[in-house]
């Protein structure tokens, strides 16, 4: 009998960053985070035929699918590689994550803000997985094995899953998975977490925030809590678009947001949402006397994962008679993914902003001037950290108010 797997991920606000000019970076680095950045455009415009506000960790879903990536053989792999666009040894690709890892985890604790990437593997005790698949979850993404019972207290180790995420997001994210997705039957659960806590360099002073209109859509306004500054930023615009980076103190993160121009449909610039174009936006920021004015917001989704990754091109890992995990724990394995839930979620204030995120993959068996950046209609927003340029966060304000 086919042993069921479960993927679990939960995902929570953001913001952004870019590559500093001029920064030595690992060229298997380089090659990760280009693979990142490609997967994760792909699976926003997978996504992004879905109404109202999105959002969206393309690193967590990243990091764990990278995991089982780990444990995968034969055309699962090579689904998962295509799917990740990994388009280098696996041995390099793994040992890049661990690069981006301690980078991640050691580029703000000077700041004021925090930002914490965490992984974990939970295995059913004597259960007979593979060392080489453990040596590279512990060695390259800093996740041990820990031993629970899910055949004689399934409860007991779903609580010790949860707790560990919750630990790890600051009690943001209380209960990944739910007392249905492991049962007797699991036998490995592989979980990742992130939390992000930014203030802003400038920040936003309540006593300049109005009621403004806010654009849904040409025919529909509503009023909204809109926050203001003029500051020096870097910005660029051209026929399509307007691009700001607002950076959080320390300037190794911040926010950049896509703004269609004002006769430019968003739907018209998700369509040029590509590594190239996107970088070629970034490339052209440059400090400006900048006018902000930005709505406060809370946005969070559900996305069921199983199907928009199908569709993507991963299918064998979650088919009980096409599923090869024996990397995992051997040649006669019978592990395949039975479910996938992501959740995401940002809040931004004028403060700053706090964003967490967890996945779980659980395997049972020019001349100067003056700018005005007004985001009252709709537009996209992503989390980049600056140093390796990995995004965080990825996603797009249709509406304050929902």
């Amino acid at each position: 009998m086919r042993v069921r797997v479960y993927a679990c991920m939960i995902l929570t606000f953001l913001i952004c960053a870019y590559t500093f000019a001029g920064s030595t970076i690992d060229p298997k680095v380089k090659s990760l985070v280009k693979s990142n950045d490609e997967f994760a455009y792909d699976f926003y415009k997978q996504i992004n035929d879905q109404e109202g506000n999105i959002v969206f960790s393309p690193l967590s879903i990243s990091l764990a699918t990278a995991m089982v990536y780990a444990g995968a053989e034969g055309n699962t792999e090579t689904e998962i590689k295509k799917l990740l666009h990994i388009d280098q040894p696996e041995a390099q690709y793994h040992s890049a994550y661990l690069q981006v890892l301690l980078a991640l985890n050691s580029s703000f604790r000077k700041s004021g803000n925090s930002l914490y990437v965490a992984n974990s593997i939970w295995g059913q005790k004597d259960h007979p997985f593979q060392q080489p698949f453990l040596n590279v979850l512990e060695n390259q993404y800093r996740a041990p094995m820990r031993e629970v019972d899910y055949i004689t207290a399934p409860g007991k180790a779903t609580d010790a899953v949860n707790e560990w995420v919750r630990e790890k997001t600051k009690n943001k994210i209380p209960s990944l998975m739910s007392p249905d997705m492991i049962d007797e039957g699991t036998r490995l659960v592989l979980a990742n977490a992130i939390y992000l806590k930014g203030l802003w360099q400038s920040r936003f002073h309540t006593i300049n925030t109005r009621s403004m209109l806010f654009h849904v859509t040409p025919d529909k306004s509503i009023k909204v809590p809109m926050m203001y500054q003029q500051e020096d930023f870097r910005y660029m615009e051209d026929k399509q678009v307007q691009v700001i980076d607002l950076p959080f103190r320390g300037g190794k993160l911040g926010m950049a947001i896509i703004l269609p121009k004002e006769d430019i449909a968003l739907s018209e610039v998700e369509t040029l949402l590509t590594a190239k174009n996107v970088d070629g936006w970034l490339s052209k920021l440059s400090a400006e006397d900048v006018k902000v004015y930005l709505p406060r917001f809370k946005v969070k989704t559900t996305i069921p994962l199983i199907e928009e990754l199908e569709s993507m091109g991963m299918k064998d890992a979650f088919d009980g008679k096409k599923a090869d995990f024996s990397a995992m724990d051997g040649p006669d394995s019978l592990l395949f993914i039975a479910a996938a839930i992501h959740k995401a979620g940002i809040e931004v204030d004028e403060k700053g902003t706090t964003a967490y995120a967890a996945t779980a993959y659980a395997g049972s068996f020019g001349m100067p001037r003056e700018y005005i950046f007004n985001a009252n209609r709709p537009f996209i927003f992503m989390i980049v950290e600056r140093v390796t340029g990995t995004i965080l966060f990825l996603g797009r304000l249709n509406n304050p108010a929902e």
